[in-house]
């Protein structure tokens, strides 16, 4: 159905949510433009994933565009937690994790706020 992406404790972080099934157009839509102001104001952003019990899976379209999405920007993200119990999707964000050059770590859906503290790592801290 989509993504839903909600702003993070600073300008370089953001949240998204995986709702119902993913798309290709849903990467397309929103996502990649995401992404792309990024890359072109050549800054980098740290990304939590969070796939909750309301995400039921991706469209083989949708997982082509995150393969893409993945190597077209990965210049443009500095590091990103995955949240979800699935352990199909825990498994690829691992096998993934080892073919870009910035951290990737998985958690489990009791785990959130763990992820987002080690998203927002030191940013947190320098606004107090």
């Amino acid at each position: 159905m989509t993504f839903k992406i909600d702003e993070g404790p600073s300008e370089n972080i953001v949240y998204i949510s995986a709702i119902g099934t993913i798309s290709a157009e849903d990467y397309e839509t929103l996502l990649l433009p995401l992404f792309a102001k990024f890359k072109k104001a050549g800054k980098k952003a740290r990304i939590l994933l969070h796939f909750g019990s309301d995400f039921s899976g991706y469209t083989l379209g949708a997982m082509w565009q995150d393969a893409k999405l993945g190597l077209s920007y990965m210049s443009a993200i500095e590091r990103c937690a995955v949240v979800a119990d699935a352990t199909w999707l825990r498994y690829l964000t691992w096998a993934a994790g080892k073919l870009v050059c910035f951290p990737v770590k998985t958690y489990h859906e009791a785990q959130l706020a763990e992820a987002k503290a080690w998203i927002n790592g030191d940013v947190t801290a320098e606004q107090s």
